[in-house]
Order: structure tokens, then C-alpha cells, then sequence
């Protein structure tokens, strides 16, 4: 490749950065490859989704992507509005850059969700975190215990890793839907077929115009 060829493509690059979706990538095709399965028996299985409609935006978050820390509040924005047409279920895809910190997070979300607080809980964290692995663990303890969880119930729950094949196999569904980063999110029928894929960081007008058409 000549010199002025290879100008010519890093001009074009930096002109096409800013049109490219911002996120935390993925640095492994293998996002969720490090995780061990517990030896726990994996309890019943609980969606926390809000609003009602035939259409479900199902948001996959890493706490630790500062992306996903910035969509998730867009959402919580907008979400109230379309409460009625699109129902909102969040899942986990912890990234192999977060995967200690934010399979934590996530897991511990699980726990105060098993109390009836799993959006109040995550909103915290998402609330806390200065991202990129920055939340201190006892963060974690001191949210629960502002929400007034069992402590005992929600220790347990986090010591014995009770939600961690739960958080895997949100991390395996993301991945199987074509996530290689966060923020990503599809909108599902009512059939269980995606009928959008909503790819990184997008604004709140970009958002309502996709929601507008269901």
C-alpha cells in the first residue's frame, strides 16, 4: 500500500469514527469465557420487566461500560413515556474488560431483585459507578442495606454466587443476538422474534423515533 493510499484511508477513518456507534467493545469473541459455573443449583428463573405492550426492549448492560451507564439513564428518561407499548427487561453481558467487578454487580442485582428491589438496586449501582471497574465492592453491601434487604438473605445470596449461571446465560443470549459490546439491546415481538437491533450508545431522539413506530 503506497504512503498517500494509506493517508487517504486514515483520513477516512477519522471522518467515519464519529458515525460509528460509541460502546465498550468486547475484547474476546468469547465475552462470557471466563466465567465458572457455579456448583449451586440454578433457582427459579425471575425476568424483571416493566411496562406492558406486545414489543419488549431487552437491554443487555455491563455496570462497569461507562456506555451502558449513559444508555441506561437515557432509558430511565424516556422508558416512562412508551410504558404502555414496550415492555423494558434488562439482562447482564458482563465484558471480559469488567468481568470480576461487573459479574458482581450483576449477580448482586439478582439478590436484591430476589427481594423485590432488582430495578431500584441496579439504578444505585448504575447511579454509583464512575465505570471501567471504579465501584469499591462494599458499595455493593452498603445499597442493600439503604433499600432495607434482609442482609443475611442478600450476604448469602452474593457469598454462594447463587444468580452466576443466571448472569452467564444472559451473557450467552446477548452474544448469540450479536452483541460484541454494550450498550446492545433488541426490541422483541411478542413471538419472541427481534425486530430491531439497537447497536451502542444512541441519543433520546433516536431512540423515540425507533420506539415511535411500535
Amino acid at each position: 500500500m503506497g504512503f498517500f493510499h494509506r493517508i487517504f484511508m486514515v483520513v477516512i477513518f477519522v471522518v467515519l469514527l464519529p458515525l460509528l456507534g460509541a460502546g465498550c467493545p468486547s475484547l474476546s469473541k468469547k465475552t462470557n469465557a471466563t466465567i465458572t459455573p457455579s456448583s449451586k443449583s440454578t433457582p427459579q428463573t425471575v425476568s424483571f420487566v416493566r411496562g406492558n405492550g406486545d414489543v419488549t426492549l431487552v437491554e443487555y448492560g455491563d455496570m462497569e461500560c461507562p456506555y451502558s451507564k449513559e444508555f441506561h439513564e437515557t432509558l430511565e428518561q424516556i422508558m416512562p413515556k412508551y410504558e404502555e407499548k414496550i415492555r423494558w427487561e434488562y439482562k447482564h453481558f458482563p465484558l471480559n474488560q469488567h468481568m470480576k467487578k461487573a459479574t458482581l454487580e450483576a449477580e448482586a442485582a439478582e439478590c436484591a431483585g430476589a427481594q423485590g428491589k432488582f430495578w431500584e438496586y441496579l439504578n444505585q449501582i448504575y447511579e454509583r459507578t464512575p465505570s471501567n471497574n471504579g465501584l469499591e465492592e462494599q458499595v455493593l453491601f452498603d445499597i442493600a442495606n439503604e433499600l432495607k434487604l434482609d442482609q443475611t438473605t442478600f450476604n448469602t445470596c452474593i457469598a454462594d454466587a447463587t444468580y452466576h449461571d443466571k448472569v452467564k446465560k444472559d451473557a450467552t443470549e446477548a452474544q448469540e443476538r450479536g452483541a460484541l459490546g454494550t450498550p446492545f439491546s433488541v426490541l422483541v415481538d411478542k413471538n419472541g422474534q427481534v425486530v430491531e437491533v439497537i447497536d451502542g450508545l444512541y441519543s433520546q431522539q433516536e431512540l423515540q423515533d425507533i420506539f415511535s413506530n411500535y
